[in-house]
């Protein structure tokens, strides 16, 4: 090879090894996005699963709380009749 070939070779050689270093790191921090990301779905969601459990049992305990409806209750004796003037 000549003098030109050579240098061409190795700042080819050189750049190349640039562009493979910065995609290696783009993907190294998308990778890190992607964990980070995904810890605080799942942070999330537990959240949200705590949240509906603590409303539901907060609901039951409202139901086992709740005063009772009264009814009124049919007397034993019949309602004294009133005097009708006949």
């Amino acid at each position: 090879m000549s003098k030109m070939g050579v240098r061409e070779h190795r700042l080819h050689a050189s750049a190349t090894q640039r562009d493979l270093a910065f995609f290696r790191e783009r993907e190294r921090e998308r990778a890190l996005a992607a964990e980070k990301t995904a810890g605080l779905r799942a942070l999330r969601l537990a959240k949200e699963e705590a949240e509906r459990a603590a409303a539901q049992a907060a609901a039951e305990q409202a139901l086992l709380n709740k005063p009772k409806r009264r009814t009124k209750k049919a007397s034993a004796a019949p309602a004294p009749e009133t005097a009708t003037a006949e």
